[in-house]
């Protein structure tokens, strides 16, 4: 995909709002955003803008490939109930690089988040992890190389504070994985859209969203 540029990038509580609408239109482009609670009326406003910019780029396909189609969540959670029949479902599909937001306080956040639910944050720190390739693409149910994780992980700020896997400040992140379907259940069946996947190479030292595409019908 290619790199997005947060319009509110300087004000970090606008660029949140910006992307994490983005990455609710990107995930449900036919869904209604209007029903965003936690933001006040000039923050909804924005994240309905961000949501706008989701489903253009939803719609735009993945950068490494625009013969792809992105697939929705609710295309994902209609297969989610049985994990034998979600492999099945993606097995045709590839891994994308998802969003690229240099800018934005959140995206960078996530990496912060991310390295915490690794349990690396003595080792790494946000800036020596840099984002893959825009070229990457890597099937879906291959094993993965020993050093990579998926780690599922949600940015908004109003989960239960009283739930082991949600940080002081409200973020949710789910266990690392070995595995990408492991991780893609864990996303798809929590309870917010905004839930994300992040591909993270120690070895390599790089960390991105990732995300699945189709080839179009």
């Amino acid at each position: 995909m290619t790199t997005i540029v947060n319009p509110f990038a300087s004000d970090p509580e606008r660029a949140s709002a910006f992307e994490l609408g983005f990455i609710a239109g990107f995930h449900d482009p036919a869904g209604d955003v209007s029903d965003f609670v936690p933001l006040e009326a000039e923050l909804l406003d924005i994240y309905v803008q961000g949501a706008d910019a989701g489903r253009e780029a939803a719609h735009a396909g993945p950068g490494a490939d625009p013969s792809k189609q992105w697939l929705s969540r609710d295309e994902l959670r209609a297969h989610s109930a049985d994990e034998d029949e979600l492999i099945e479902h993606i097995a045709t599909s590839k891994l994308f690089k998802e969003i690229e937001m240099l800018t934005g306080k959140s995206s960078f956040g996530l990496v912060e988040l991310v390295i915490l639910a690794l349990g690396i944050q003595g080792n790494f720190t946000p800036e020596q992890l840099r984002p893959l390739d825009d070229d990457f693409v890597e099937p879906p149910n291959e094993p993965a190389p020993e050093a990579v994780r998926y780690v599922a992980a949600c940015m908004r700020t109003d989960h239960a504070l009283v739930s082991a896997d949600v940080a002081p400040d409200g973020k949710w992140t789910g266990p690392a994985r070995e595995l990408f379907g492991d991780a893609l259940t864990d996303a798809i069946r929590h309870e917010h859209r905004e839930a994300l996947i992040a591909r993270c190479d120690t070895d390599a030292r790089t960390c991105s969203c990732v995300w699945l595409a189709k080839d179009r019908n």
